[in-house]
């Protein structure tokens, strides 16, 4: 672990075919896109690099964060985006095999239900409806043929979803499936806000069950790339900017690990976590200030 030196640059990216990219942090911020991560990407596509770029967003589909990367000028198809909620999608149809899910999510989450063809059920709260707990048990019916419960960030959570949650997982049999456990996330001027963990937390307390997560750091949007593309963890590289789920993931995954000082994490949180033995698997590989440094390669 250490800084990467600008004589080391060629040496990392010619040991490697596929890049795998967060993006809030690495690419983008609250402020907009960082500087040189365009032309970084680019170049990376010129060397014949396979890219691919994977986020615990859930509020967005990938139709959406397409487009957001369109608008910013980066080169990017959709199939090369893998998001929490797309692979909550994915693992509900495919691996549970579900006909039809109750979620838990905004907008972008149930779209990618949607795009994969999944049917799905929700709780609709009115706006400033009050939870009484004897009324909404009067008047909440389950829905019959529910496979699978997903949970995902939702602005508009209440204890109406919870009560709803824990009708359908008293059935040991039905799945529970998180996005992310990410507690927090940045909203810009240096303030964090919420995450989708705290409204996990809460379904996991109330329902005393453990979810099966699908985000970062949990292995399973690798192994959906396994499936979709020729990769070789040996020969990949995870570059992010969270410790604790960009790198743990890469780490876990056996790729080699890039962290970028744009985001979450400070060098100086780095240098003091590598003086314990019990956080290694929190450290890069080695770490950098930004993205474009790796423009900075020498022939």
């Amino acid at each position: 672990m250490g800084r990467l030196l600008k004589k080391d640059i060629g040496k990392l990216l010619n040991s490697v075919a596929t890049i795998f990219f967060d993006c809030d942090g690495v690419l983008w911020n609250s402020h907009g896109i960082i500087q040189g991560a365009v032309e970084t990407i680019q170049k990376l596509k010129e060397m014949n690099k396979n890219l691919l770029f994977i986020t615990n967003n859930s509020s967005y589909s990938r139709k959406v964060i397409l487009n957001k990367f369109q608008q910013y000028g980066f080169n990017v198809k959709l199939e090369e985006i893998l998001s929490s909620a797309y692979i909550a999608a994915v693992y509900a149809k495919d691996i549970v095999q579900a006909e039809k899910v109750f979620v838990i999510g905004s907008t972008g989450m149930k779209e990618e239900l949607e795009d994969v063809g999944m049917k799905y059920v929700s709780f609709e709260n009115e706006e400033n409806q009050v939870y009484i707990a004897k009324n909404f048990m009067e008047s909440f019916t389950k829905e019959n043929g529910i496979g699978a419960v997903i949970v995902a960030y939702d602005p508009k959570f209440s204890l109406h979803h919870i009560a709803a949650a824990m009708q359908y997982l008293s059935d040991p049999c039905i799945p529970y499936i998180a996005t992310n456990t990410d507690n927090t996330f940045p909203i810009g001027n240096g303030k964090i806000g919420p995450g989708t963990g705290c409204i996990v937390n809460a379904v996991s307390t109330a329902t005393e069950r453990q979810p099966i997560i699908v985000g970062k750091p949990n292995r399973l949007m690798f192994d959906t790339a396994l499936k979709r593309y020729s990769i070789n963890s040996k020969t990949s590289l995870m570059i992010g900017d969270r410790l604790n789920t960009d790198i743990v993931f890469g780490n876990d995954c056996g790729m080699q690990t890039l962290c970028v000082l744009t985001g979450v994490t400070s060098e100086k949180e780095i240098i003091e976590l590598s003086s314990n033995s019990s956080s290694l698997n929190l450290l890069p590989t080695c770490y950098t200030d930004k993205l474009s440094d790796l423009l900075e390669m020498e022939d």
